[in-house]
């Protein structure tokens, strides 16, 4: 199966569809908003329209609805060189007025150099400031027939409504985690099997050594692993092959069981110590690691030994030990671990969340221990 076009993109069959129908008929939209989350697939569904729509063959003859990967113009894509495709781009944190102006708005104003459009890609297209899209909203009202935009955005709502009235608007929606589980699986697979295949071609020179110390080791990944990443992703494949191949994933894991289980006796020194450790990465996927922590506790509590096949932690003597803390010790615990999330989300420093959290911890276990044991 080739890396480009609709084929490699796992599920989001009725967005394939309508792009793939737009691109046989020749009859693409002028405008097309692609919101989702970050991973969700978004950016390779507006590639896949955009080479789709340059290919010189895309669909004729009773060819497949993908890019045939072999014509100037598909080759032109596939090497970052096609002369009709813009990537928009911005170097501060918005996506300010002079960027589309400079990159889009006025370049739209030249006709495409070989092919029959000029296509837009506009990544964090969220990140446009109200001028800049009042500067694109002239150019939605009165668009050459050659010019499509793609805005890629994980939050359509930040768009003025005049820009989402005059746009295709595509909701790429979060995978059932079926998918998601399957599709992660073999990457995992794929990854343990190109460097087996390295290695065996290196044999032992320095280089394969230097490969196999590298931080992510596709065969150290557990299915246990897997299935926890599937968790973290919440339907997207992208999001959760960043927690696998990180590197980081094992100590993620094992702070948050660290946390769990000492914050009855970790001094409040002992976690800033700890936080030292943490890299910027760490704290969403630790976060969500403790949550799953106590998910788990609660499903022990309520069924025993029929929970098993349900825990991801698995059964875990110190996970036994946590579970035995009241449902309403648990259930605080999870709610405030949500909210230290949302602290980080509204740019409270990941440090002080995390502190307020701790103390929420260490709260409910004291007051399993005044309770006598009965955690």
């Amino acid at each position: 199966m080739p890396d480009y076009g609709f084929s490699p993109i796992i599920g989001h069959d009725q967005i394939k569809e309508v792009l793939q129908r737009a691109a046989k008929k020749r009859q693409p939209g002028h405008a097309y908003i692609l919101e989702g989350n970050a991973g969700s697939g978004r950016r390779m569904l507006a590639k896949a329209f955009a080479m789709s729509l340059l290919c010189e063959n895309f669909g004729g003859g009773g060819r497949p609805m993908e890019p045939c990967g072999a014509c100037k113009s598909c080759v032109q894509f596939l090497t970052d060189n096609h002369p009709d495709v813009k990537v928009v781009t911005h170097e501060k944190a918005s996506l300010g007025v002079e960027d589309i102006r400079a990159q889009l708005v006025n370049d739209m104003q030249i006709k495409p150099y070989e092919a029959p459009y000029k296509v837009y890609l506009v990544p964090e297209a969220e990140k446009m400031t109200a001028q800049a899209q009042n500067a694109l909203l002239k150019t939605l009202e009165e668009p050459p027939d050659y010019g499509v935009i793609l805005l890629m955005t994980t939050n359509a709502d930040f768009f003025l409504p005049t820009i989402r009235s005059r746009c295709t608007h595509l909701a790429v929606r979060p995978l059932p985690d079926s998918l998601v589980l399957r599709a992660l699986t073999k990457k995992v697979q794929e990854a343990h099997d190109t460097s087996a295949a390295e290695l065996s071609a290196e044999g032992n020179r320095p280089e394969a050594a230097e490969k196999a110390e590298a931080p992510f080791s596709a065969e150290e990944v557990s299915e246990t692993e897997i299935r926890m990443a599937v968790s973290f992703a919440r339907g997207s494949i992208g999001e959760g092959w960043n927690i696998l191949s990180s590197g980081r994933f094992p100590f993620q894991k094992k702070m948050a069981k660290k946390l769990a289980t000492e914050a009855g006796s970790l001094s409040v020194s002992g976690l800033l110590s700890l936080l030292k450790e943490w890299e910027a990465g760490d704290y969403p996927v630790i976060l969500e690691c403790l949550r799953l922590w106590y998910r788990d506790a609660i499903l022990w509590k309520a069924e025993e030994e029929k929970a098993e096949k349900y825990l991801l932690f698995g059964e875990d003597p110190q996970l036994e030990e946590t579970s035995r803390l009241r449902y309403e010790s648990l259930e605080r615990i999870v709610e405030e671990i949500d909210r230290a999330g949302a602290r980080m989300k509204v740019n409270v420093r990941p440090e002080n969340a995390m502190e307020i959290l701790f103390l929420t911890l260490q709260e409910e276990y004291r007051r399993a221990s005044v309770n006598g044991g009965n955690v």
